[in-house]
């Protein structure tokens, strides 16, 4: 039950995690985080948000590109309005100044002084209005448009000095993938009517190697092999004492899988992968003359969780957790006969994780 509940935990763990988003600000106030997949001058922005949906935002849309470095994109940034000079303390007071046409401050939310009364307007040949009749006021002038990109600013968005912009988006991944791996593989289960798994083998030192095709960035089928080696458990390292032996087991998995990554073009993604293959299971000795054992089965589910740092080279590193259901139907008891199948059966699992050596992630 707990190597049941490990990948599930670690799955949850991943899912949680927040690997760093960049960030479009649009002109309407909104947002989209994710990653930034191509930053063109004509086109606009292409961004993938988190799940794998990938949007393009025209130019005209877009407010500011900020970048999970903190730097910031090469469109619709504007520069703010020019900080005033600092007052000369030996100049005299300056008259107080007009107001600007426009601001980017948030306007006062003090009263405004009561106006004054405004003197009766000339008539038609400069004679006063008539008592009683409604005062002419003289239309006041729109204010200057503000500048482009500045005036849609969301309300207390700090405003980011401009400098080029130094990020590097991903580039799209490859069309193929290989990896190697070191790690653990771990038994559970019995392994025939007689064994558990545990009095047969240890937990053993795992090597892995994996090559995939991608069909799209987010999917991968591929190939991968398990080497596992370890000591023998608790009833073969008896039997081998008895004989005055030294035992040890190895392990063999080999099969295909599929697997999904949720942010292809992020530096960091996650991804869940199934697979089946075949699963064979042997002890040796240092003594010829002691019978050995031998295990052959099928693998036919095996499940895989990972964490992938891809960052923007050709190299990358992963973590990854897998737990595999198993059953061995054939055993070969060095008797001459060779394998021959088990007149009854046992399911038993390996539940692996370490971690992944990736070219072209």
């Amino acid at each position: 039950m707990m190597l049941t509940l490990v990948p599930v935990a670690l799955a949850a763990l991943i899912a949680g995690a927040d690997p760093g988003f960049d960030t479009v600000f649009l002109q309407n106030g909104g947002r989209l985080r994710g990653t930034v997949v191509e930053e063109d001058p004509s086109r606009g922005v292409t961004i993938q948000i988190p799940g794998g949906q990938v949007r393009t935002v025209p130019p005209a849309e877009i407010f500011r590109i900020e970048y999970r470095d903190g730097t910031l994109g090469t469109l619709g940034v504007q520069p703010p309005p020019p900080r005033p000079a600092a007052p000369d303390a030996t100049a005299p007071p300056a008259p107080p100044a007009q107001a600007a046409p426009w601001t980017q401050e948030a306007p006062s939310t003090q009263a405004a002084p009561p106006a004054e009364p405004a003197p009766p307007a000339a008539g038609p040949e400069g004679a006063a209005e008539p008592p009683g009749a409604e005062p002419r006021v003289a239309p006041v002038p729109p204010r200057a448009p503000p500048p482009p990109g500045w005036s849609t600013r969301p309300p207390g968005e700090p405003v980011r000095p401009i400098g080029r912009a130094r990020h590097l988006a991903p580039a799209r991944p490859q069309a193929i993938m290989l990896a190697a791996s070191l790690g653990f593989a771990a038994p559970g289960g019995s392994a025939d009517p007689d064994f558990t798994m545990s009095e047969f083998t240890t937990t053993q030192f795992l090597l892995g190697l994996e090559g995939g095709l991608r069909l799209s960035p987010e999917l991968m089928l591929g190939l991968y092999m398990d080497l596992g080696i370890g000591g023998a458990g608790d009833a073969l390292d008896a039997f081998c004492q008895d004989a005055f032996a030294t035992c040890s087991t190895a392990s063999v998995r080999l099969g295909f899988f599929a697997r999904y990554a949720f942010t292809p073009y992020a530096p960091q993604t996650a991804w869940i992968g199934i697979g089946t293959g075949l699963d064979v299971m042997a002890s040796g000795s240092d003594d010829a003359s002691l019978d050995t054992r031998a295990y052959g089965g099928w693998e036919p589910l095996r499940l895989s969780v990972g964490y992938d740092l891809r960052g923007t080279g050709q190299v990358g590193i992963g973590f990854f957790a897998t737990l595999g259901l198993a059953r061995y139907d054939e055993v070969d008891r060095a008797d001459g006969n060779g394998f021959v199948d088990l007149p009854s059966t046992r399911s038993h699992t390996w539940f692996q994780a370490g971690v992944r050596f990736i070219l072209f992630p």
